[in-house]
């Protein structure tokens, strides 16, 4: 099983790029605008088709994916 949180927006992406805190990006997102979503998946291949389609998908400008957190 392959557990992974995505943070889904540009800007909430910028944060998580410049602090490197999820706790920052959360209290980032409660006032503006981005989401965290926390994942599971049974096989690599359903991880694989997750990725792809959010690399194709226009819901957002930027996601970041955090593997394998606890």
């Amino acid at each position: 099983m392959k557990k992974v949180k995505v943070i889904l927006g540009e800007e909430a992406c910028s944060v998580y790029h410049e602090t490197r805190n999820l706790d920052t990006v959360s209290d980032y997102i409660q006032h503006r605008d981005g989401y965290i979503r926390e994942l599971e998946f049974n096989t690599e291949q359903e991880y694989n088709a997750y990725i792809e389609g959010i690399n194709d998908g226009n819901m957002y400008d930027g996601f970041w994916v955090l593997d394998n957190w606890e």
